[in-house]
């Protein structure tokens, strides 16, 4: 979940620099420590050490989207080195929560689902090879290395300007798609009994990881800085990027058993609050998240502590557990 630091581009087929630092993560991702080099279609390897220079060959200009895709699919494509870097389609954007944070609200889903609702969505799970809805959650996250779902990239997330208040397809959602519409699309294939299992199977994959990811408040982040990838940041004394923070480094602080977390706030909630959450439709839950991306998360000071990480895990917590509960609510009310 670690992004590229810089990128240095000339256009006129002059290569591309691209480097990346492993700084601050070297204790987690131990291949950060390690010397490695290698080659890749139509692209040199020079170093991959405590930071990586990867040269792109190109022939024409390409603008910053398109450019942040191809460098970042090339990458990945470095097996070796998957656990430090992410690519995402078009935008280069880093995966959606991390994986523990998208257990944690699966969880909390699943133990609100009604009992039939639950036997239904094991059947279809089993189709694909999952066993929980909890780890069901990474699954589309996971389909990142297979070249066959290239096209879900930009289905993670939407950019959205500061000044925005209400959603618009035709003017907020790209021609290759966005968040909003991928939610809506594949409850629409869940709920299609027409469809066959093996299709509703995977429209359920993708539906539970992209509700979950509607609540991360930088997946609607600027399309100017990558919903936060290029805001680079140091927390608590590791250097990181803005999207990271959130997805990452601020649930860790405190989800230390995603399980038990999940289970705990189950345990806290009322009928009402319950209730008054799932009531909401994807739009409401889009505009949360702009809402807190531009008063919460986006800041003007790079160097992040105490009273960032205080002003921001009740925000994160919610934010689990809302999209724990309104996942709940659209698969009772199209499996039910």
């Amino acid at each position: 979940m670690y992004l590229l630091n810089t990128v240095h581009r000339r256009i006129s087929g002059a290569p591309i620099v691209v480097e990346r630092s492993c700084s601050g993560v070297k204790e987690i991702f131990p291949i950060c420590r390690k010397q490695v080099t290698g080659r890749l279609p139509n692209t040199d390897v020079v170093k991959l050490s405590q930071s990586a220079r990867i040269v792109v060959p190109l022939n024409l200009a390409l603008d910053d989207q398109i450019l942040g895709w191809a460098v970042n699919r090339a990458i990945y494509r470095i097996t070796f080195i998957f656990s430090c870097i992410v690519s995402s389609a078009f935008s280069g954007q880093v995966v959606a929560w991390g994986a523990d944070a998208h257990r944690a609200s699966g969880e909390i889903a699943w133990q609100l689902l009604e009992v039939p609702v639950q036997t239904e969505v094991k059947r279809l799970l089993k189709l694909k090879g999952e066993t929980t809805l909890a780890e069901a959650g990474t699954w589309a996250d996971r389909m990142r290395s297979n070249d066959a779902y290239d096209w879900v990239g930009p289905l993670h997330y939407i950019n959205l300007p500061v000044a925005w208040d209400s959603y618009d397809k035709s003017r907020d959602c790209p021609e290759h798609g966005c968040i909003l519409d991928a939610i809506k699309v594949n409850r629409a294939k869940l709920t299609d009994k027409s469809l066959s299992d093996i299709e509703r199977a995977e429209a359920l994959l993708f539906l539970v990881h992209f509700v979950e990811d509607i609540h991360q408040p930088m997946h609607t982040g600027l399309r100017e800085d990558r919903g936060g990838n290029d805001v680079m940041v140091e927390f608590f004394g590791e250097a990181t990027n803005l999207h990271a923070l959130w997805d990452t480094h601020l649930p860790r602080r405190f989800i230390n058993d995603w399980k038990a977390f999940a289970t705990e706030e189950v345990d806290r909630l009322d009928r009402r609050e319950v209730l008054r959450t799932a009531a909401g439709e994807p739009e409401l839950w889009l505009q949360e998240s702009h809402r807190l991306a531009h008063m919460n998360a986006y800041t003007d000071t790079s160097v992040l502590g105490e009273a960032y990480y205080d002003k921001n895990r009740e925000v994160i917590a919610l934010r689990l557990r809302q999209g724990g509960i309104r996942l709940a609510a659209v698969l009772n009310e199209a499996l039910r």
